[in-house]
């Protein structure tokens, strides 16, 4: 068969070839006449997913009546493809999933916001398979650890577990590492994440504010950093990591320059917020870039000072950030609202927080007349 021939078929099944080729497909009518279509394909050989180290046929249509078309795209197809149907091309030496992650995987990682809290993923991932080849750890595998930390932990942290690992994958199979075939990634892939309950939002409640404030008294540093929190509604990382240049103590505003999403967007500042910021702006050093500035190290907190472990009981730091949002919603502030104060990308996310006011809906029905 040439490389321009329709490859022969069987009635209703694709072609039977090994021969990467360009081609027109062949039709019957109800009569029994056979036509050639105007429209070119392509077909070229890609890994086979269910026979390691094998190839199969894909067949593409062109959508083009153009054969140089057709060609050119069979040529960019092998191209993409070459690398992955070519044992020695592929990575060279196998390395363990161990060698990969800590060599490679991880240290192209640090930059990410949540490093700390990959790495700890990673080391329990390379406690389960450290002693794998890559290529060597298959889907059934990944299913069987998945299942297994969904006995031991809560189906959230089962899947993060499945996402780290995943991307793990990804970056192995990347153009820039090849050490295993989109193949065996697009396999991977396919391993699916445990159904997540909708989870519970907590937050203080006014009573709970107030034995805060009473504990934080004794503790000035933290008071500044937790009640600013709580007046903003701002996320851990940006309270502490918050510059003097992003304040406009003048129009109490202040600008967050992006948030995870990459986004930046100016918010007003709470009263009770803006005399805090004169506190620290009293104590305010030459120099001093951050607002909250960690005397030991002289530069941002990383964390909050050690005492908020014990001050703040079975709640974390972003507990105060749910309370920022939810008190809003329950003070009947409409939900566009809350949802430009809170910095949320969509509507959907400030949606969790509706529930704890039923009246907006109530309020909103009482608006209909005909």
């Amino acid at each position: 068969m040439t490389a321009t021939q329709s490859p022969e078929r069987k009635k209703g099944r694709r072609a039977r070839t090994h021969t990467p080729c360009v081609f027109q497909r062949e039709f019957i009518k109800p009569d029994g006449t056979k036509y050639v279509g105007e429209v070119w394909h392509v077909c070229y050989p890609v890994p086979d997913p269910k026979r390691p180290g094998k190839t199969k046929m894909r067949f593409e249509s062109s959508k083009s009546k153009r054969k140089g078309d057709a060609e050119q795209l069979l040529l960019k197809r092998r191209a993409e493809y070459a690398n992955l149907i070519d044992p020695e091309r592929v990575g060279g030496i196998q390395p363990t999933f161990q060698d990969f992650v800590e060599k490679i995987y991880l240290p192209e990682s640090q930059e990410d916001k949540a490093f700390h809290k990959k790495k700890l993923v990673c080391d329990q991932l390379v406690q389960h398979f450290k002693e794998y080849k890559l290529d060597d750890i298959t889907p059934l595998l990944i299913q069987q650890y998945h299942t297994k930390k969904r006995t031991e932990t809560s189906p959230s942290t089962a899947n993060r577990h499945l996402t780290i690992l995943k991307n793990i994958f990804n970056v192995a199979s990347s153009p820039v590492h090849r050490k295993i075939t989109h193949g065996r990634n697009a396999d991977i892939r396919t391993v699916k994440k445990f159904q997540e309950p909708a989870g519970r939002i907590e937050f203080y409640s006014k009573q709970e504010i107030k034995e805060l404030k009473n504990k934080l008294k004794a503790h000035n540093e933290l008071r500044q950093i937790v009640l600013f929190a709580l007046y903003s509604g701002l996320r851990k990382g940006r309270v502490l990591k918050l510059r003097w240049s992003d304040v406009d103590l003048v129009h109490g505003r202040f600008q967050i320059p992006t948030d995870k999403h990459g986004d930046s967007h100016r918010v007003p500042i709470h009263p009770e917020a803006i005399k805090i910021l004169k506190e620290r702006e009293q104590v305010k050093q030459e120099g001093d870039v951050y607002v909250f500035v960690n005397p030991k190290t002289k530069t941002a907190y990383a964390e909050p000072p050690d005492m908020w472990d014990e001050i703040k009981g079975d709640y974390c730091f972003h507990t105060l950030r749910h309370t920022y949002i939810s008190h809003l919603v329950m003070a009947g502030v409409d939900l566009r609202t809350v949802q430009q104060l809170a910095g949320h990308k969509t509507l959907a996310m400030t949606m969790k927080y509706a529930h704890l006011s039923p009246e907006h809906e109530t309020n909103a029905i009482k608006r209909l007349s005909f």
